[in-house]
């Protein structure tokens, strides 16, 4: 290799890129029975404690983002 170029602000857009990037959460279960054994109400069932968990995380950063400010 001859040449190695090294940006000189690299850290810095490291970071700035962070803060520019989407918040990403995935929160998921697994379920174990055959589909066509599943209705909507078992759906519902599994996905409404996981629907909970996102709400509660979401009111958290936002009262974080609030009192940092």
């Amino acid at each position: 290799m001859s040449t190695v170029l090294v940006p000189r602000n690299a850290g810095v857009l490291s970071a700035l890129g962070l803060l520019l990037a989407d918040a990403v959460r995935d929160y998921s279960r697994a379920i174990l029975r055959r589909a066509t054994a599943l209705t909507l109400d078992d759906l519902l069932a599994v996905c409404a404690p996981l629907d909970e968990r996102a709400r509660g995380d979401l009111r958290g950063e936002d009262s974080t983002r609030r009192t940092s400010s």
